[in-house]
């Protein structure tokens, strides 16, 4: 009995111990992925789009490392940080802009407009960065990486953009559609937003209900051809209100006075999303996706 108690004692002193043991080195920070920080070669690229382009034309100057920064994740870890943009311009001026922090993905883009004919050199460097796992402007952590406490290289990169007296002309869009049209849109067809546009059911809560970004059709039109619920005259032979209050012709109850349909409907991609009503109440009925483009078809084919 003695062995057996002593036994079970050094069993629990050592259990106790693997916990404390565990606990520490789970406060324990990760302050490096590796003894000694290993030291990683960064490369960076950048271009200037549309190459050429007219003077008083808005060139896209973009950047991007081979790397993103190690943890990025949505709004939180890494981020590349410093980086700096030079411009040297046809007349030999040296324009610096910035300093810039990275997106996630390790890149970024600047919009410049060029305003002298010829030669534009862009350049970007970015200093040597320690890894951390924290945004350098939010504090939020990222996903965590096993380049912590390690150093990425400094790096440059430069290109040129030649600029043209005449500006360039764009690409002429895709005329709006004059008869009955079908989904998808070609990709191409970029004007066609302004009909095609998503209506996403924003409540009064929210502020308002009006689409901004589409136009509605300015003829008379049906808008749907679907029955939603039943309607019109009951028919005769029973009686409204309960026994001894007969209404004849009574039509049926909807609920509209107090329960509103159609409520937080959604249109997206040419269908519509709603829930359908349940008994008198608004909705409750399973949620419904309807092809907008079958709706309509009866109406103008």
């Amino acid at each position: 009995m003695k062995k057996l108690f002593c036994k079970t004692k050094l069993t629990t002193i050592a259990f106790i111990l693997m916990l404390t043991i565990s606990a520490i080195l789970v406060a324990l920070p990760n302050v490096s992925a590796h003894d000694p920080p290993w030291t990683v070669p960064s490369f960076l690229y950048i271009t200037a789009q549309p190459d050429p382009i007219g003077v008083n034309q808005e060139a896209f100057i973009v950047w991007w490392t081979a790397e993103p920064p190690p943890g990025a994740a949505g709004v939180g870890g890494m981020r590349w940080t410093n980086m700096k943009l030079s411009v040297i311009t046809p007349d030999g001026q040296n324009q610096s802009l910035g300093s810039f922090t990275s997106e996630p993905t390790g890149g970024l883009f600047f919009l410049y407009t060029p305003t002298q004919v010829g030669t534009y050199t862009f350049g970007i460097t970015m200093p040597e960065q320690l890894v951390t796992d924290i945004h350098p402007e939010t504090g939020i952590p990222g996903s965590g990486s096993s380049y912590i406490g390690d150093y990425f290289t400094a790096a440059s990169a430069e290109t040129t953009l030649t600029v043209v007296a005449d500006p360039l002309e764009k690409h002429p869009d895709y005329p709006l559609p004059t008869e009955y049209w079908d989904r998808p849109i070609e990709g191409q067809n970029a004007a066609w937003s302004q009909v095609a546009s998503n209506w996403l059911g924003m409540t009064l809560m929210q502020g308002y209900r009006v689409q901004d970004y589409g136009a509605g059709p300015n003829s008379a039109h049906i808008m749907w051809t679907k029955s939603f619920e039943w309607g019109g005259v009951v028919g005769d032979g029973g009686t409204a209100w309960g026994e001894g209050y007969a209404i004849h012709g009574a039509t049926y109850y909807e609920g509209m006075s107090y329960e509103t349909r159609f409520g937080n409907v959604i249109i997206l991609n040419g269908r519509i999303y709603f829930s359908p009503p349940r008994a008198n109440n608004a909705g409750g009925g399973p949620y419904t996706c309807m092809d907008l483009q079958e709706l309509f078809r009866g109406v103008y084919q």
